[in-house]
Parts: C-alpha cells; structure tokens; sequence
C-alpha cells in the first residue's frame, strides 16, 4: 500500500469516527437530563433521535417538543403509536412526563370528562357551598313562611280585604315568571357565582322595603323584588346539588333547612305579634340574614364557573338495565309524547349532534317534558304555599279558632314538611324508589288535608295538617332526582332554570288566588283548593316516564 492509498484510508476513518461522535452527541443529548439508567445496560439506551425533527414524515414537531416533560407526547410516543419503533424502551417512573388528561383533571379543566358526580371534596369548596345553600334555604323558608302567620295582622294593618292583601303573592309570582323567561340568557353572561350572589342581593332590597312598615304598595314592591331573588337562587342551587352523587341526600338537606326555617319563622312571627312587636320588625331580622346569604354566597361560589364545568354535561345512570329494542316501551317516554307520537322525535333528537348554544333555549321550550315538570313543580308550589300562608285563616274563620294558638298550626305544617324532607328522602328514594316514593307521597298528603277539612276538631285538623306536611315534604326533592334523569343531557341546565323559576311561581300565584275567591266565597275555599292542586299534581306525575323501569308494558307500571 503506497503512501497516498494509506493517506485516503486514513481519511476515511477519520471521517467515519467523526460521524460516529456525532450520533454518540446525539444520543447523549436525548437522554432527559435526570436520567440514572446505566450505560452498560443496552436496553436503557434510547434510540437515536432524528436529525431533523420538523422534517420527520408524519410528525409535525419543534425542536423543543422532545424535551418538554409535561403535556406534550415525547418523539418515541409518537414513533411507537404509528408503528415506527417495534419496541418501546422502558423508561423510569421518575422520567415519566403526566398525561394530558390527568393534568386538565387536576385543573379542573372544562374538556376533563367526569365519570361520577360530585362530592363534598370535589371541588374542594363544594362543602363550603353546600353549608352556605342550606343556611339560604333556612332565610328563604322563614320569609315564605311568616306572610301565614302575619296575614291577619297586615290586614288589621293596613285596613284590607283578602283580595288586596293577596297582591303580595301576585307580585311574588311575576318576579318568578320575569326570572324564568331571562334566566337562561342571563346565566350565561353572569355565570353561577354573579347569578347566585345577585339573587341573595334582590332579596336584600326586598326587606330593605318591607321591613320599615310603609305603605303597602312599597311591601307589594318588595315581594316583587324577592320573587326574583327567590327564583335565581332556588334555579340555581337546585341545579347545583342535582349533580352530586348522592344528590337526593343534598336536595333533602337543602329543603329540609328551607322547611326547617318555614316552620321556626311562624313560631318567631306569632310570638312577637303576641309581645305587641309589629309585624314589619321581624323582617329586620330577614334583612341582616340576607346580607350575610350575600357575602358567604359571593366567597362560597369563587371560580365556580371554571372547577364546576367538568359536571355541566353529567348526568346520574339508571341503576336499571337498559331495553334490548329501542323499538318497545322502555319507560323513557311520557304517555302525552306516546300519544302524541313524538317517540320517534325524540329518539332521533337523542342520536342527533348538540344543538348549537343559541338553540338550546329554543330546543328546551319545545321539549315536553319541560313543561310538565314545570306545571308539576307549580302546582306543587301553590299547594304547599297555599297550606302554609292559608290554613292559620282557615282555622281563624272558618273554625273559629283563636289567633294565640291557630298562629302555630302553620308551624306543625312545616315542621312536619322539614320531618319528612330530613328524615324520609334518602330512605324513600334507596328502598322505594323516586317514581313510586312520590306517587305515595301525593296520595298521602291528599288523603290527610281531606281529612282536615272535613273533620271539625281543631286538635285533629291540626295533627291531620302536620301529618300533611310530612307527606309534602319528600316530594320536591325526589322529582328533582327524576327530572335530571329523563330530560336530555344537551338542555337539562336550561330546562330545570325554567322548571324551577316558572313552576316556582306557583307558590305565589296560587295563594293570591285563595285570597282572591275566599273574599267572595269564605275562607272555606283553603282545603278543597288545596287538594285540587295536590290531584294536578299526581295526574303530571303519571304523565312524566318512569326511569326506573327496564321496559313497561302496562299502566301500572308506568306509575310504580
């Protein structure tokens, strides 16, 4: 071999020893820099990166994508799933970057899909939410409760009939019906803290009119603006408690702090009116209870709008198997869409895309079953307002009772209503089931007011209204628990705002319509009026589906 042979194999070599430095750089700049893999093993040794990551087929990557740990795919994550590295090598639990989803799942991001409901530590305010909702409750059922035990006395007052007295309820119930038309538009804009906040606010101005005792269109100003408090903060918080898991033991204690305040605001409302305090006094107290609703709601409800997401689209599973056919009777659909023939509709709206936002409201007003959870929910409401503002009247003039002690058969009635939401909810709906529990429930409550009105002792027509509130009671919670499950995920928001608003109405309206026929036709007119609402109720309640059943193929079975 001559000199210039030799002098061009050297060459050679060196070149290829520089090629060979080059990938071993390569190689040791991928390693991640907290790497303790040893050498020797070859298995720990990670394959050569590309030389020019942008330009590898298939992988659109910068130069930084490799290095970066968290919420990005690595080269060989990508080079794996395309088939490109037959053999992933394994890599330390400590070099392991987080995953996308676990990170957005920390966070609480909105794209993070839930597979259960919510609970007291998830999110971790949520407890502090839930206290706050059940002290409002106990506000809200000491204000809808005293105008009972309060009535005669306004009407001494001011020197009014029934009729004119009533106008309280009636602009209670235009404040609920206003909510429930802009309440859909709003919350989108506002958002659930600002919602929540603002209806404790109305609720503010509300006794901030009534409670100096003015004239009495001032006190039917301030009813209307407690009808909007009112409405925002029960749409709100039911919606806000329908997604917990065990979202029947939350809507129990929910209503059960709105019954346990309507049954002490009679009791705090009568003592004073027997002490010579005036009756516009004890809505001083409503006053300083609101302001604080307003503060704690405002600090509980911080960043609801961004850890409460992930649940928007969650709804709870039937514990019950679902049909083989779609084609048979599965219990999902209501007797008037049956018979209607709105079935195949329906079915086809529920494979069909998600409405675009601005359709939503449109879809929800056009569901059937909306509406009949909103007439269900009125005439519950007129029913249930109707026994507590209008029996202390009845047993005063029509039993010739006496304003000392008739003052606190309002309260037997909403104790009995806090017994039965607290105690017989979450039993009812875990051996009963919420379909059957509720029909029991109505039949119950319709069977006791019957016999306070037709049985002439006041000690009886006492113990029949409590036992009364007690059948009432478990009703309303126990229909929020069906209502999530048969309306469609894609309007269920929407729908229960205009449910809970509309149908929450009723308790206002209702009322002001006894006042209104007790002024020509006596105030005989409370029970039967009240039983009459009770039977609206139970003839929805067997036109609404019945969840829980797998198929059905009977009458019967729709109902139970």
């Amino acid at each position: 071999m001559n000199g210039n042979e030799l002098t061009k194999l050297k060459g050679k070599e060196g070149s290829h020893g520089s090629e060979q430095g080059t990938v071993h750089r390569r190689t040791s700049t991928s390693m991640p820099h907290n790497s303790v893999a040893p050498l020797t093993d070859s298995a720990n040794i990670l394959p050569v990166v590309p030389e020019s990551l942008p330009t590898t087929p298939g992988y659109d990557l910068n130069t930084n994508s490799y290095f970066d740990g968290a919420g990005t795919s690595s080269y060989f994550d990508l080079a794996s799933s395309k088939g490109v590295l037959a053999a992933r090598p394994p890599i330390p639990p400590a070099q392991q970057p987080l995953s996308t989803s676990a990170e957005s799942g920390r966070l609480g991001g909105a794209s993070h899909k839930v597979e259960g409901g919510m609970t007291l530590d998830n999110p971790p305010r949520n407890k502090w939410r839930v206290v706050s909702v059940v002290l409002w409750a106990v506000s809200a059922g000491l204000s809808d409760a005293a105008p009972g035990a309060l009535l005669p006395t306004i009407e001494k007052y001011y020197n009014i009939s029934y009729a004119v007295v009533s106008l309280i309820w009636l602009a209670n119930a235009i404040g609920f019906i206003i909510i429930a038309v802009i309440c859909p538009k709003m919350e989108p804009l506002l958002g659930k803290r600002k919602m929540t906040s603002g209806g404790c606010l109305a609720l503010v101005v509300m006794y901030t009119l009534v409670s100096p005792g003015y004239k009495f269109p001032l006190v039917v100003a301030g009813f209307f603006f407690g009808g909007l408090g009112l409405a925002t903060c029960l749409s709100q918080q039911n919606i806000f408690l329908s997604k917990f898991e065990r979202s029947s033991q939350y809507l129990g204690y929910f209503h059960g702090g709105y019954g346990l305040g309507a049954c002490v605001g009679p009791l705090i409302a009568t003592a004073m009116i027997d002490s010579g305090v005036k009756w516009h006094l004890f809505y001083l107290i409503l006053l300083g209870m609101s302001v604080f609703n307003f503060w704690n709601m405002w600090f509980a409800f911080k960043g609801a709008d961004d850890d409460l997401k992930p649940w928007d689209n969650w709804e709870p599973k039937s514990h019950t198997p679902t049909p083989e056919s779609p084609g048979e009777d599965d219990g999902k659909y209501t007797m008037l869409e049956e018979t209607l023939g709105f079935t195949e509709t329906l079915r086809q709206h529920e494979g069909a895309q998600e409405p675009k936002e601005e359709s939503v409201l449109k879809v929800s007003l056009k569901n059937p079953r909306t509406w009949l959870l909103a007439f269900f929910v009125l005439f519950y409401q007129g029913a249930e307002v109707s026994m507590g503002g209008w029996v202390v009247t009845f047993l005063e003039v029509y039993r010739g009772g006496e304003a000392s002690s008739t003052g606190y058969v309002s309260s037997g009635f909403w104790g009995g209503l806090t017994i039965g939401r607290l105690f017989l909810t979450t039993n009812i709906h875990k051996f009963l089931g919420a379909k059957r529990g509720v029909t029991i429930m109505i039949v119950g409550a319709i069977v006791t007011t019957l016999l306070g009105w037709v049985i002439p002792i006041l000690i009886v027509e006492a113990v029949a209204v409590s036992f009364a509130g007690i059948f009432i009671g478990p009703i309303y919670p126990l229909m929020i628990t069906i209502a999530v499950r048969i309306l469609p995920r894609k309007i269920q928001v929407i729908s229960l705002t205009i449910m809970t608003a509309f149908g929450s109405s009723g308790g206002a309206l209702f009322p002001f319509l006894v006042g209104l026929v007790s002024q020509y036709a006596g105030a005989f007119v409370c029970m039967p009026f009240i039983i009459g609402l009770l039977a609206c109720t139970c003839i929805i309640w067997f036109l609404l589906p019945n969840p829980d059943r797998p198929r059905v193929t009977n009458f019967v079975q729709r109902v139970w």
